[in-house]
């Protein structure tokens, strides 16, 4: 008996290596963008938790500070600041004098916090009483590869009797 080449081909149920080679290849590229979607994903989310509790630093540094008496808003000569900036971080921060900065590490946090005399940054010619200080309170931290700074300038008024 004859069996032609169409019969032959209907009788053939199997899969060949080119059938297998495009679903292989079909998988893999599905695997590949769900593992992406799927890590942009995280990374998005942890970079909104990390915002968020960088944020929450930055609130708490700022209800510190305006708790603080006026005349205690500074890192030069004083050390009550400072402590009270240890204890809310809950870590030992170094000062320095002549920039009257504070930094402390925090959970993965860089805390960085300096305190300028307004009469100062702007001078005049005129001799000026203090009655505003500039804090900026500069929170950073890496998400992924890339590096994210939050920043917060608070302004503190001396009250005047």
């Amino acid at each position: 008996m004859i069996v032609t080449l169409k019969e032959k081909i209907k009788q053939e149920k199997a899969f060949t290596g080119i059938d297998l080679s495009i679903s292989v290849m079909i998988i893999i590229i599905a695997v590949a963008v769900i593992a992406s979607m799927s890590y942009n994903l995280y990374l998005s989310g942890s970079g909104i938790k990390r915002n968020v509790m960088a944020t929450d630093y930055q609130i708490e540094i700022q209800e510190l500070i305006q708790a603080t008496k006026y005349e205690e808003v500074t890192f030069k000569d004083n050390t009550a600041l400072k402590t009270k900036l240890d204890d809310l971080l809950k870590t030992t921060g170094t000062t320095n004098d002549t920039e009257n900065s504070y930094t402390g590490r925090v959970n993965n946090f860089d805390v960085f916090v300096q305190i300028e005399n307004y009469k100062d940054k702007f001078e005049t010619e005129e001799n000026k009483e203090d009655y505003v200080k500039i804090i900026t309170v500069k929170i950073s931290y890496n998400l992924g590869k890339s590096k994210n700074v939050e920043t917060l300038e608070i302004k503190t008024l001396k009250t005047i009797n």
